[in-house]
């Protein structure tokens, strides 16, 4: 899965369990939904909450979208693949990006960065699959070659 939901889960879980009053209804919601509280064990909460997730990330992402667009700034989601990626995670991938589309974000979408390159050219190490040099630098490329389509943050 992505970072997104590899984040969240655990610290909404943790918040639950450490009586967090969250300051966001969406949130709030979904835990009085659930019927969690601080005595529910960590591992039940996160089992709880999952199922939600997909509402609880676009209900933020509608949250940053919205304070960005009033700070008169544009909202960008960028995509930067995993050097692993299964079917589990290109799904993820889908959903998270629909969640963004929905939610009034401009896609970057770098999925094509690594094109040509076998991934374990660009890992940090054999047991590392964190991008290495060469993978930002293709990274780097592709986000100047998108922003520059599209006439983004630079001088025209």
């Amino acid at each position: 899965s992505y970072l997104e939901y590899d984040f969240i889960l655990p610290v909404i879980a943790r918040a639950v369990n450490e009586q967090y009053n969250f300051p966001y209804e969406f949130i709030t919601d979904v835990l009085n939904k659930i019927g969690v509280d601080e005595s529910t064990p960590n591992a039940i909460v996160r089992g709880r909450i999952e199922p939600y997730l997909p509402n609880v990330l676009g209900s933020l992402y509608a949250r940053i979208v919205r304070i960005t667009k009033e700070k008169d700034a544009d909202p960008y989601w960028v995509f930067i693949p995993h050097l692993r990626q299964s079917d589990q995670d290109k799904a993820t991938y889908l959903q998270l990006r629909k969640l963004a589309q929905k939610a009034g974000f401009e896609i970057l979408d770098l999925s094509d960065a690594y094109d040509g390159t076998s991934p374990e050219e660009l890992k940090l190490a054999a047991w590392d699959a964190h991008p290495n040099a060469t993978a930002h630098r293709m990274l780097a490329a592709r986000l100047y070659q998108l922003m520059k389509e599209r006439g983004i943050g630079l001088a025209r």
